[in-house]
């Protein structure tokens, strides 16, 4: 039962890691697809890349910033602004103070281990 318990845990814990991340996995294939001179010229924004280079975070918020007011790029592919907008979003959501941090670390774990409670209530003796 305790496998089953770590499996759910992880898998809920992704969920919920899913949804916030979701816009900037977006804007990344996009501009990988649609927009390779912003790519080339910006760096890769892959998750191997971000995270052994973590200048390219800096690189790639600032992409979202100049996309969002670029005027030539909301006619041209205004679903690549949309998920920009939602993703400058998503990083004003971020708390700033280490109590907020920790207020949403305790609500992330709340919500974690209500829905792997709720997951694993059939499969309870």
């Amino acid at each position: 039962m305790a496998v089953v318990y770590i499996v759910t845990v992880f898998l809920v814990t992704a969920l919920l890691l899913s949804i916030p991340l979701f816009p900037f996995w977006k804007v990344s294939e996009r501009l990988k697809t649609h927009h390779p001179d912003i790519w080339n010229s910006k760096g890769p924004f892959g998750i191997l890349s971000l995270l052994a280079a973590p200048a390219l975070l800096g690189s790639f918020f600032e992409v979202l910033e100049q996309v969002e007011k670029d005027a030539a790029m909301k006619k041209n592919d205004p679903e690549l602004v949309k998920w920009c907008v939602m993703a400058r979003e998503v990083l004003r959501m971020l708390p700033r103070s280490f109590p907020a941090q920790i207020g949403y670390f305790i609500i992330f774990l709340y919500f974690t281990g209500f829905f792997t409670s709720v997951i694993l209530t059939p499969f309870k003796h």
